[in-house]
């Protein structure tokens, strides 16, 4: 058994069963991942998918079909080895209330049964162990082999997607009204001012000490906003290794729709862009392979999934909205029941092991397909639709019900006009679509999370909801509307608190020294070195009183004397004094970053 909050988990070989989701702020919810498709018919010893059967049917010789291997059992017993698991995983898994902390999913596959099944020909593509399965492509005679083998107990086809491809052209740089916060947010400002991003910047939350996990096409990790990013660990499943960038097999623009969803979500570049979690570590996973009209296959992102899950990442963030479905024998609305697609059974699943999981929720209300897609019909991921920077529901983001009749997408966040980097010229554009309201909705959970580190995934989830802009009447165009991420961070004072703080710090060019105050009197801000030693000296005028929803007031070190010479790098002591108050806290100079 295994659960969280106050649930439990039951693993069965062909079933797992999560009952009784019990979190404090959010309505009880039931969960059944069924990990086997209700759809299928015997041939031979095993059960053959009817979805498989068609296929097969249709084939011509020497036809190569990709498919699920599920196997009856893992070939052990006794309690589960803590395998594969990272201690941030481990560590996370507790913090969240997973019980017990290491289940039968997270058992290896028996290496014999992969290797018999390979025996019969076929060409291993991915293993899932949360799902007891493996990935192949083989032949029909291949897959009659494959099915009399004893520990098989089920064969369904992978399924592919057809991602829609929704891309504004470059535009003219909106005027921003108002002024600029510490932070120069540039043309990404708006996408961010919608869901009181800022201010928490203005707090100091900037995702720090938080795993996100990207699944995407691929990163063009070269891109200058990109300088600072912290990336811990990326994976290619596509050609298994680590590179995630274009690479010699690669189609034209593989990288493309990956850069774009990373630096929405964790680019820095001052004046430029600035995502929510610039300050976050990423672990980066090329899932989706565009060769082939764009097709987006489950067992990448599932396998994807579970590496995410190994290496203790906090946060799944999948821009990968599924709309076409491949071939005739895809998924039906029927199905978006929660519990069919592997996706969404696996998506389910990482929640449950206390990964808040974000998703978008599909580009196809104008479409004739309409509904949100796979695996946003998860009852435990955040599905996140689109609107425009006036709050309007995007003409093209998919709405719900579920099958089963639950209210989807469950947030929205500006998906029209998108600023974010542009891997061909290396520089930005503006994009449109649920996969770029997805990652700013991720971001805002990163910086709930470096708030409150113990919030489940179930409790972030009711947080967002609680404070969207349609929390008392939620629908099925955009669930429970645009998040009020400061409401939700618990962070608003009674009353206003003098504040100083510099970022970044440690900085190399500039840092920015920020400052909330009660008062509206002058400013002076002094940089000394520790021996003492007056550096630099700044008179400013405080106009009014700043607080936590309206622009602050700053200066600008760039590690400069008073004669503008640079000084040597070290550590320096900042100062405000405004009145009767003062404030002192240290900076960290490392130097320029270029001679």
């Amino acid at each position: 058994m295994a659960g969280i909050a106050g649930g439990r988990v039951y693993f069965t070989s062909q079933q797992v069963m999560i009952i009784s989701f019990n979190i404090r702020a959010a309505v009880g919810i039931l969960l059944l991942l069924i990990l086997v498709p209700p759809h299928s018919q015997v041939e031979g010893s095993a059960i053959i998918s009817h979805r498989l059967t068609q296929a097969m049917g249709r084939a011509r010789p020497g036809d190569k079909f990709k498919l699920w291997v599920f196997f009856t059992d893992k070939g052990r017993d006794g309690e589960p080895k803590r395998a594969r698991l990272s201690p941030k995983c481990l560590r996370r898994r507790r913090l969240k209330g997973a019980r017990p902390i290491v289940d039968s999913t997270d058992l290896p596959i028996k290496a014999e049964y992969v290797s018999q099944v390979l025996s019969c020909g076929a060409e291993l593509r991915a293993r899932s162990r949360w799902l007891n399965a493996i990935s192949v492509k083989a032949k029909a005679e291949e897959i009659r082999k494959i099915s009399t083998l004893p520990f098989v107990g089920k064969l369904d086809k992978v399924m592919g997607f057809k991602r829609r491809k929704i891309e504004a052209e470059r535009g003219e740089i909106p005027k921003i009204r108002g002024g600029r916060y510490w932070l120069d947010y540039g043309p990404s400002y708006p996408q961010l001012s919608l869901l009181q991003i800022p201010q928490l910047h203005q707090l100091g939350y900037d995702g720090s000490g938080i795993l996100i996990c990207l699944l995407d096409t691929g990163f063009y990790l070269t891109h200058g906003c990109f300088d600072s990013l912290k990336v811990v660990a990326t994976w290619d499943f596509i050609f298994r290794d680590e590179g995630v960038q274009d690479g010699p097999e690669d189609g034209p623009g593989q990288q493309d729709h990956g850069t774009s969803v990373l630096s929405v979500l964790s680019g820095f570049k001052q004046g430029e862009l600035i995502g929510p979690a610039f300050g976050a570590s990423y672990a980066l996973a090329k899932t989706e392979d565009i060769r082939s009209e764009t097709p987006i296959e489950e067992d990448y992102w599932i396998a994807g999934l579970e590496w995410a899950d190994s290496l203790g990442a906090d946060v799944v963030s999948s821009s990968l909205g599924y709309t076409r479905f491949d071939g005739d024998t895809g998924y039906t609305y029927q199905d978006l029941d929660g519990n069919t697609a592997r996706t969404t059974v696996a998506a389910d699943l990482a929640v449950a092991k206390g990964m808040v999981v974000v998703t978008a929720a599909g580009n196809e209300w104008d479409k004739p397909w309409h509904y949100i897609v796979t695996p946003a019909d998860g009852d435990s991921v955040l599905a996140v639709g689109a609107v425009d920077m006036e709050g309007n529901l995007a003409r093209f983001s998919s709405v719900g019900p579920t099958a089963d009749g639950r209210i989807k997408p469950d947030l929205v966040a500006p998906g029209v006009k998108v600023w974010s980097a542009d891997t061909r010229s290396s520089s930005y554009s503006y994009k449109e679509g649920t996969s770029f309201s997805t990652p700013l909705v991720a971001g805002a959970v990163a910086l709930l999370l470096q708030v409150d580190s113990t919030l489940t995934p179930m409790e972030v989830r009711a947080r967002l909801c609680s404070t969207g802009s349609q929390a008392s009447s939620p629908d099925t165009l955009m669930g429970w509307g645009i998040p009020n991420v400061l409401k939700a961070s618990g962070l608003i004072p009674p009353q206003l608190e003098n504040r100083l703080w510099c970022y970044p710090n440690p900085f190399r060019d500039v840092t920015n020294i920020a400052y909330c105050l009660r008062n509206d009197n002058s400013v002076k801000i002094q940089i000394f070195a520790v021996s003492g030693e007056l550096v630099r000296e700044m008179d400013l005028e405080q106009k009014g009183a700043g607080d936590y929803s309206s622009p602050q007031r700053a200066a600008h070190w760039k590690g400069e004397n008073q004669s503008g010479k640079r000084v040597t790098p070290g550590i320096y002591l900042c100062r405000l004094t405004s009145g009767g108050f003062s404030r002192v806290t240290k900076i960290a100079y490392l130097g320029p970053s270029t001679p």
